[in-house]
């Protein structure tokens, strides 16, 4: 009878860390997979901006359209994506602050790119800088929705024990 306690007790032990383990791994997964999405939309955000650059420097936005759209499409699946990932181990405020970065840069960003997409040759270098200024401006409040879900990163490592990712 004795062997069985200790049995029992040997197979309880074992299923609690095994259960542990697993949520710390899907902690890391979530963590992972939101950080990705971060990664992306700000690789697809720099590619627009060269392509910015170099519009604006010829004065032809007609290619700019694309990369917009591109943006525009990843960020609404997105959206959906991060909206059904199931919260593991407190992950609500992480999950959250991406909604907050995606929802921001849909309404206010991407807006402001579609903009210069009438553009051509014979708009005025003064509504080209107004334009310029508008966008630019909006980086500052997304920056700070960044800092914000960096900090839901660090303490969502922590507490699912995990090490933080590299920023």
């Amino acid at each position: 009878m004795r062997s069985f306690a200790y049995i029992s007790l040997f197979i309880l032990a074992i299923s609690l860390v095994s259960c542990n383990w697993n949520k710390r791994e899907d902690a890391m997964k979530i963590c992972h997979e939101i950080t990705q999405i971060n990664d992306s939309l700000n690789y697809m955000g720099k590619v627009w901006g060269d392509e910015f650059r170099i519009a604006v420097n010829t004065k032809d936005f007609s290619h700019l359209p694309p990369y917009r759209k591109q943006i525009e499409d990843y960020i609404r699946n997105k959206t959906e994506h991060v909206k059904g990932m199931k919260d593991v181990g407190g992950s609500e405020k992480l999950r959250g602050s991406m909604l907050d970065i995606l929802r921001y840069e849909n309404d206010s960003i991407v807006t402001k790119m579609m903009i210069f997409e009438s553009y051509n040759g014979d708009t005025p270098d003064d509504a080209i800088q107004l334009s310029m200024n508008n966008l630019f401006s909006t980086t500052k409040a997304d920056l700070e929705k960044h800092d914000v879900m960096y900090r839901h990163i660090q303490e969502y490592a922590d507490k699912n024990e995990f090490p933080r990712p590299i920023e």
